[in-house]
């Protein structure tokens, strides 16, 4: 895996695509929260993940599909509806 992926912070370089560094901003979630009128603990609470994933979402850090798909779940939206995808070259 740390072949493929290096991760750093807010940005993950993926050697295979030619070094190009992909950025993830869960921004569109966050709006989406706010809209529907729920706070991130409730959602955290209702899709069962940690206090720690709830971190790296705040910090646009890379999770596990596993919790992109809860969330989904709970919101009853798309991952577009929740991830937006930057890549920087």
């Amino acid at each position: 895996f740390k072949k493929i992926f290096g991760i750093s912070n807010k940005k993950c370089y993926n050697a295979n695509k030619g070094g190009v560094v992909v950025s993830l901003s869960y921004a569109p979630l966050w709006k989406l929260l706010i809209d529907r009128d729920m706070k991130k603990t409730e959602l955290r609470k209702k899709a069962g993940f940690s206090t720690v994933t709830l971190a790296k979402l705040g910090k646009n850090e890379p999770v596990s599909l596993s919790v992109i798909e809860e969330i989904c779940k709970i919101l009853d939206c798309q991952p577009g509806d929740i991830v937006e995808y930057k890549a920087e070259e």
